[in-house]
């Protein structure tokens, strides 16, 4: 089993999954799917099929045009999710099979969306397994609570990918390394292998490398997320369960503060996840914050963040579209 990593747009990441005994491979959120096919391509397979972590623009948003590109391709996805291109949904526990030696198990594990999939892959090999995690698991981090609760990702951080064994490797679905290990270390000054992963990140990102993957076992390690079920977690935060400690680090991480000096304003919690700001809408002539998270402006009009939007603190000035890209607006942050 070969992992092939493809960055996209401006931090996020899909894979290709390749048995190398036939040369077919999975494509992973392919949301730009030109870089993904070139990727196949340079390593001689084929792309059997598409595996979609769930609905969000920036994950299922090549999904119609791999179809069209690769006719008859399968594009998998949950199905609690509205996927664009979905042509087979699968369930928790759905298996899936790769070639002659790749097996995927699919687990559900919902809270940024409902229907949240990771892709849980082994193969006949001797070879460590591997999750693809999308914005479920981040390396040191999870994605916001948009469609569900801290119940439902304590479930699926702590128990469904929790339960994976300790070498299995982490492919997640954004490069937010190095924030998220900076948040981390405001909860816990103290953790040192916190602060030699963070060093190692900065290198890795100075390189222009990656910093994924990482292990279920690195994550039990330094991701406070995923460490909630220690007591001395619990008591950082006056949470009398894991659950809500959880909850506590999610609510410290969402008004984590940081002011961006290009537009000159305080975002609370938004400062580590930049792929959910500005993204194409479904409809053409219009831009979206965060997908399918939030509300649409037309792209002739200023972009004001309402006051009610979750996570986010009062916003002046208005963004204003760029009219040199009316349907794409995309926030550089």
């Amino acid at each position: 089993m070969k992992i092939i990593p493809v960055a996209c747009l401006e931090d996020n990441y899909a894979y290709l999954i390749v048995d190398e005994s036939n040369k077919s491979a999975a494509a992973v959120d392919p949301v730009e799917p030109e870089k993904v096919l070139a990727a196949a391509a340079e390593v001689g397979v084929r792309i059997d099929c598409v595996l979609t972590t769930h609905h969000h623009w920036d994950h299922a948003g090549g999904n119609e045009k791999m179809a069209q590109s690769v006719p008859g391709i399968k594009v998998y996805g949950g199905s609690l999710d509205n996927v664009k291109g979905c042509t087979d949904q699968v369930e928790n526990g759905t298996k899936l099979s790769l070639g002659k030696d790749i097996e995927i198990l699919c687990l559900h594990t919902p809270c940024h969306t409902k229907g949240h999939i990771s892709y849980y892959v082994t193969s006949k090999e001797e070879e460590d397994p591997a999750v693809f995690t999308g914005d479920t698991l981040f390396i040191a981090g999870c994605g916001r609570f948009f469609e569900g609760t801290a119940e439902q990702m304590y479930q699926s951080l702590c128990v469904t990918l929790g339960s994976l064994p300790k070498p299995t490797q982490v492919y997640c679905g954004h490069e937010y390394t190095v924030k998220n290990l900076k948040f981390i270390l405001t909860v816990e000054p103290d953790n040192e292998k916190v602060k030699q992963k963070l060093e190692w990140a900065q290198k890795q990102r100075e390189a222009n490398q990656p910093t994924i993957p990482s292990t279920i076992g690195e994550e039990f390690e330094t991701n406070t997320f995923m460490r909630v079920d220690l007591p001395e977690i619990q008591a950082k935060f006056g949470a009398k369960s894991p659950v809500e400690a959880l909850r506590e680090v999610r609510k410290t991480k969402d008004n984590w503060k940081r002011t961006f000096g290009v537009v000159g304003v305080t975002l609370n919690g938004w400062e580590d996840e930049p792929a959910n700001w500005l993204k194409p809408s479904c409809r053409p002539g219009m831009t979206s914050l965060g997908g399918a998270n939030g509300p649409n402006s037309t792209a002739a009009g200023l972009l004001a963040l309402p006051f009610f939007f979750p996570g986010l603190a009062a916003v002046t000035p208005a963004f204003a579209p760029p009219p040199s890209s009316p349907a794409l607006v995309t926030a550089g942050f």
